[in-house]
C-alpha cells in the first residue's frame, strides 16, 4: 500500500483508482499504485520515468491517464504537459509511459 502523502496524481479509469507521485516529510515520489475496490487492494505499477514532480495537472481519458507539469525542487515550475506530454496508458496488467510525437 502506497504510505500516505501530499500533492499527489490520482485519477479512475473503469473500477479502478490510480494514485501516484507527490511528496511528504521523507521527500518527493514517482511511484505508482492502482486501488481495486473489489478486493480492496493495492497493486504497485511502473514508476513514472519523467522527472518527480508535486502538484501536477492530472486526469484521464477513457483508457488513459494524463500527468504533466507540476514543479519539483530542481528548478521552475515543469512545462512538459503542453509541449511533450507525458501519457500513462492503463493496460490489463501494467502501465506504461510514453510519448505522444
Amino acid at each position: 500500500m502506497p504510505n500516505g502523502r501530499c500533492d499527489a496524481a490520482t485519477f479512475s479509469i473503469c473500477d479502478k483508482g490510480y494514485y501516484g507521485t507527490g511528496q511528504n516529510l521523507s521527500g518527493m515520489y514517482n511511484d505508482f499504485w492502482e486501488y481495486n475496490p473489489v478486493s480492496n487492494s493495492w497493486i504497485q505499477k511502473a514508476d513514472v520515468t519523467t522527472l518527480m514532480r508535486n502538484e501536477p495537472a492530472y486526469f484521464s481519458i477513457g483508457t488513459k491517464g494524463y500527468i504533466g507539469m507540476g514543479y519539483n525542487y530542481s528548478g521552475p515550475y515543469l512545462k512538459d504537459f503542453g509541449n511533450t506530454p507525458q501519457i500513462v496508458h492503463v493496460q490489463q496488467e501494467q502501465m506504461k509511459l510514453r510519448r505522444i510525437i
